[in-house]
């Protein structure tokens, strides 16, 4: 069960990698145990704010510019103030969808 939490106190939900969603469910993160990675999204997986991977102990972050204002303040309260590396959208969804090990076949065959 996420918690419901308002998106101005998101960021601490980020940084504990612990599930929530704002009261309209427009902004959540969820765990997948199968991946062993925990995301952040805005208005749905297809478009991921922020991935952490257990496998590689990184947080990936999208790079896209072309979202709404709404989810570029869900981008400001949920940025986990660490380091990141940037993924354009299509490969956060990738990385979101099936994991670090597939991202990098995918870059090295691309």
């Amino acid at each position: 069960m996420a918690n419901y939490v308002p998106g101005t106190r998101a960021r601490q939900y980020v940084q504990q990698k612990v599930n929530f969603t704002n009261s309209s469910g427009s902004f959540y993160a969820t765990y997948s145990y199968s991946l062993r990675q925990y995301a952040v999204y805005s208005y749905g997986p297809h478009w991921p704010l922020f991935i952490y991977s257990e496998q590689t102990k990184t947080w990936y972050e999208n790079t896209d510019g072309k979202h709404s204002r709404t989810t570029s303040k869900h981008h400001s309260q949920a940025h986990p103030l660490t380091n990141t590396i940037g993924l354009c959208c299509d490969d956060m969804k990738l990385l979101d969808q099936h994991g670090p090990v597939a991202l990098t076949k995918w870059r090295l065959t691309a």
